[in-house]
């Protein structure tokens, strides 16, 4: 269940980053990370910590994990 959630999430970044039209080592320098580290989080490999979670999902305005990843909550 865990991957899921964090392939939903890492998938709502890649979207949100390419809608934004920003390059991973732009996102990297915005949350003060080196693109390798960011790069691990968009590919779901890692999990970001509280912090950059919400700077991120305020950056490409990700407001319900539902409306994007609606399969992955009807099985919680």
């Amino acid at each position: 269940m865990k991957r899921k959630i964090n392939h939903c999430f890492a998938s709502a970044l890649y979207q949100g980053r390419i809608k934004s039209d920003m390059k991973q080592q732009a996102v990297a320098d915005f949350l003060g990370r080196t693109k390798r580290w960011y790069q691990k989080i968009e590919s779901g490999e890692s999990e970001p910590d509280l912090n950059d979670t919400l700077r991120l999902m305020a950056k490409f305005q990700i407001n319900e994990f539902t409306s994007l990843c609606r399969t992955v909550f009807n099985e919680i």
